[in-house]
């Protein structure tokens, strides 16, 4: 048996058997075809090139560098209406799988904003909203909320401890005296802002 033959039994046989049974008869006496040499290296480079995004969606894998960058604010993700109407902008495409709404939902919930006045809006072509662990604006592998909650979270925080300390400042109130409450910041005596 050839050497070639015995490389191309080894890569067949990681394949899905789909796959394996379309690259052809590996069992030819004069070894394996050309063509189904190049289809099985093919195949062999896209599973190389592919692994670390599918290895990175896999249950228990190690989580992914996440968070904001010590210069990211977040202006740039949320923008709060007068009417109080809170528009989230998700950094990932919508493929039917929730990102807009998980993402949006991790954001709302740090910043206590009221479910029932919050939007998802798609982010523009924009490297302010580019993946925190791929360094570039992508959505694949089943890793949009898994890269992106921890920074959500951190830009909910912080756009609440802004509204807080704006609140402050505004009615002369210590920080430690105010809370907030289904969007609205809430301050001594009952007194409400938002």
């Amino acid at each position: 048996m050839h050497l070639q033959h015995l490389c191309a039994e080894q890569i067949r046989a990681h394949l899905p058997p789909a796959l394996a049974h379309r690259l052809g008869d590996a069992q030819a006496p004069e070894g394996i075809a050309r063509r189904s040499f190049l289809k099985i290296a093919s195949a062999s480079g896209f599973a190389l090139g592919a692994y670390p995004f599918v290895a990175n969606a896999q249950p228990g894998a190690a989580p992914a560098a996440t968070g904001l960058k010590p210069d990211q604010q977040p202006a740039a993700f949320v923008k709060i209406a007068r009417d109080g109407m809170v528009t989230v902008t998700v950094n990932r495409l919508e493929f039917g799988q929730g990102t807009h709404t998980g993402l949006a939902m991790v954001l709302a919930e740090e910043l206590d904003a009221d479910w029932s006045r919050v939007q998802a809006v798609h982010g523009n072509a924009d490297p302010a909203y580019n993946d925190p662990a791929f360094g570039m604006q992508i959505t694949g592998g089943s890793t949009a909320v898994k890269h992106s909650y921890t920074q959500y979270r951190e830009l909910g925080a912080r756009t609440r401890a802004m509204l807080l300390a704006a609140a402050a400042k505004q009615w002369n109130v210590p920080l430690s005296s105010l809370s907030t409450e289904r969007g609205v910041v809430v301050g001594p005596g009952g007194k409400k802002l938002g």
